[in-house]
């Protein structure tokens, strides 16, 4: 016996078995019709009339075959409409032959196999009507369960997501979180912070600012909360029952990137209002301190100096050559003295007498610094390479104190040869940050370097300046301690200088949120490189080039 393993071969049998058997039964009428219109007899009206719903039925057990070739024989579906064909249509070719043979016997009508035929097929083609009627309503019953089942799944995750996230906001440390939509009405709000507060969350909910905080309060937020629905971030600072707040607004957007709602973060920093205001208390006094050191301290200071050039002058003849020797070391030390007095002073007020951070051109500030040491540049015969500098956010006073330090050391260090110096300026982002100027030397990476040149700030918002020479260089295990106050690696009778310089440099640069770092090599060379943050209204352009021109 033949095996049928394939789907294929199944479909395509069962539809040739079907609609051969509807035109085996069609040839039925055929005849009969052909029949009569031999016969050019009258009744061709009525056989066309008697056989009409036989022709019918016959053409769609023919249709049935070829749909049955594309039947999904895996369909649970298919077996309820053939239950149904089974069921209807073998009652119905019951009813329709027990009639016939009561045709036969009692009224000897012509033709009863025309109406047994109508019968079988009316009952097959009704019960396959009836069978994809009823699987049509189960396919969409079963679809709605699936459905119901998937919302019911959906319904879960999103619940469990929102008990989460809930769960998150509730516990957010000494501060609340809020959504906001754009009426602005809070909605979802929770955290911590909500103990400081004479509310509930329950509170905030479908509520206008203006509706829950006093008008001071609501007038500061507002603005935020508008901000965050355009788009934009913004933090503002506020006191409420007594305690301060750092409130950020962020804009929520949909897969779109469309703004649709905005989230409030109101953060507790009374503990650090407090810490700051005692700082500030105590920068206070260390001005006032360094006020007392500049005038109570110098004084004494000079008044020595002073009389000790005066016993120089006026005992010259009595005194012998070890005599002027100590009265000139004791002038040195009390000069040097007050050189570190002063600064110390200067070291102490980077912080409390600095200008405000605005932006700047370093190229204006440059030239400056150049035309104060001009004298130093021409005695030692100096070659000063300057690229295209940025514009930055800093204070031009201190940053020229930078560069003056920076120059002064490039030129005091240079050893025997003119001074070589190149100043230059990057993105960080684009290169690397840490790269030297001169490529004949192979530097070597110290303190403060940032371990990563493209760092939080790739985004290229701020610069980096490089300062190079081709010096004496920098041991790399003496690297750490240049950083350090009064920190001197040469011997006072073989340099100048009070070994402040670069600690003043570094704390400037910690000012403007920058950092400082030095590679360096005997006998090599030194750059000092440092950061500063880009100019508000020139981050995001592109990089320039630094195209040194030589004076």
């Amino acid at each position: 016996m033949l095996a049928i393993d394939s789907d294929r071969t199944r479909r395509y049998l069962s539809g040739a078995c079907v609609s051969g058997l509807g035109l085996l039964i069609l040839l039925v009428p055929l005849y009969d019709i052909w029949d009569d219109l031999r016969n050019l007899s009258w009744g061709l009206l009525w056989t066309l009339l008697e056989n009409s719903a036989l022709l019918v039925l016959a053409s769609g057990l023919v249709l049935a075959g070829v749909w049955i070739v594309r039947l999904d024989w895996e369909s649970k579906y298919v077996v309820t409409v053939a239950k149904w064909n089974l069921l209807v249509g073998g009652g119905i070719a019951a009813l329709f032959l027990w009639i016939v043979a009561i045709q036969l016997r009692v009224m000897q009508e012509p033709k009863p196999y025309v109406l047994a035929l109508n019968g079988v097929l009316f009952g097959v083609v009704a019960a396959f009507g009836v069978g994809v009627y009823n699987a049509s309503r189960q396919r969409h019953t079963d679809e709605l369960r699936a459905r119901e089942r998937e919302l019911q799944r959906m319904y879960d995750r999103v619940s469990e997501s929102e008990r989460r996230y809930r769960t998150l906001a509730e516990r957010f440390p000494d501060g609340i979180v809020a959504l906001f939509d754009e009426q602005p009405t809070f909605y979802l709000s929770a955290g911590e912070a909500f103990d400081q507060l004479p509310l509930d969350p329950a509170d905030l909910d479908g509520k206008a600012p203006h509706q829950v905080f006093r008008a001071e309060v609501a007038k500061a937020v507002e603005p935020a909360l508008q901000a965050a629905l355009d788009g934009n971030r913004e933090r503002v600072d506020i006191e409420c029952a007594g305690r301060h707040w750092l409130v950020r607004t962020i804009p929520v957007t949909d897969d779109r990137g469309e703004v649709f709602a905005g989230l409030l973060m109101c953060q507790d920093i009374t503990e650090l209002i407090t810490y700051q205001r005692r700082l500030e208390a105590s920068n206070e006094r260390l001005e006032q301190f360094a006020y007392a050191v500049s005038h109570d301290l110098q004084e004494p200071l000079r008044m020595v100096s002073s009389y000790l050039e005066l016993i120089e002058d006026r005992y010259a003849d009595g005194l012998d050559a070890d005599g002027e020797e100590f009265i000139d070391y004791a002038v040195d030390g009390a000069d040097r003295m007050r050189e570190m007095i002063e600064g110390l002073l200067e070291y102490s007020r980077v912080e409390t007498q600095g200008d405000s951070l605005d932006p700047i051109d370093l190229n204006a500030v440059l030239a400056d610094v150049r035309e104060d040491l001009q004298v130093k540049l021409e005695e030692r015969d100096a070659d000063l390479a300057v690229g295209d500098l940025p514009r930055v956010e800093g204070d031009a006073s201190q940053l020229r104190q930078v560069f003056q330090n920076l120059l002064e050391n490039a030129i005091e260090y240079s050893g025997d040869e003119p001074p070589r110096i190149r100043v230059s300026a990057e993105r960080r982002g684009s290169t690397r940050a840490r790269e030297p100027q001169h490529d004949s030397r192979d530097p070597v990476a110290t303190r403060g370097a940032p371990a990563d040149a493209t760092g939080p700030s790739g985004d290229g918002q701020e610069w980096v300046i490089s300062v190079a020479d081709e010096g004496i260089g920098i041991d790399p295990d003496d690297a750490d301690r240049i950083f350090r106050i009064f920190e001197r690696l040469h011997a006072t009778e073989d340099q100048s200088g009070t070994g402040i310089g670069l600690a003043l440099c570094q704390h400037i640069v910690e000012r403007h949120g920058g950092e400082i770092w030095v590679d360096s090599e005997p006998g090599a060379g030194t750059t000092f490189s440092f950061t500063l943050p880009a100019a508000t209204d020139d981050r995001g352009t592109t990089d320039r080039e630094s195209n040194p021109r030589t004076d």
